[in-house]
């Protein structure tokens, strides 16, 4: 489980387990691999552990709540993703990116339409240099968003231009080619 964030955050995340890990009939499935300034960081793609209560997470530090609502935004209920989305008050560091740009790249167009609509909680330059950092991860990305929208939301959405997945893609592009300290201007 450690090894799903930076290892500056290890203490916090071992003191956080018996929030994080709850006895579960499942473990997590395999784990992605992203870099978050030049770290590795192993984030399972799903977990199956039972959420915190509410008072538990609310009598956590912010901090501490960005750590546990990240784990949760890769549980296998979909609501439970998206309420621990919701849970976090900024996308401003790298580990933290790495969770919400994930969640891009699956299914859910509520998520995308409220990541879209949050984009101002996202650091673009932590952003940039993250995307950078983690090319193949956000190709993959990509390809799934064009992918799910192809498969799931084009009846809604004919014109992939008119899809939220297509602004975020094109959000985090700006990021990338906007952004000095990218090595892109």
């Amino acid at each position: 489980m450690t090894t799903a964030f930076p290892s500056s955050l290890a203490g916090v995340v071992t003191r956080l387990t018996p929030l994080l890990s709850s006895p579960a009939e499942l473990e997590p499935s395999h784990s992605f691999v992203v870099l978050c300034a030049g770290e590795t960081l192993h984030i399972p793609q799903r977990i199956y552990f039972a959420p915190p209560a509410e008072s538990a997470f609310g009598a956590l530090h912010l901090a501490e709540q960005s750590i546990v609502a990240c784990w949760f935004t890769r549980h296998h209920d979909g609501h439970v993703r998206e309420r621990f989305l919701r849970a976090l008050t900024a996308f401003d560091c790298a580990w933290i990116i790495a969770y919400v740009v994930a969640l891009c790249g699956e299914y859910v167009s509520e998520v995308l339409g409220y990541i879209w609509e949050r984009r101002h909680l996202i650091n673009p330059i932590e952003l940039g240099r993250w995307l950078r950092e983690n090319e193949p991860f956000y190709a993959r990305t990509r390809n799934r968003i064009v992918s799910y929208w192809d498969c799931y939301h084009r009846s809604e959405f004919p014109r992939f231009d008119d899809y939220m997945g297509s602004h975020l893609i094109s959000f985090f592009d700006a990021s990338i080619t906007n952004n000095p300290s990218t090595g892109n201007a």
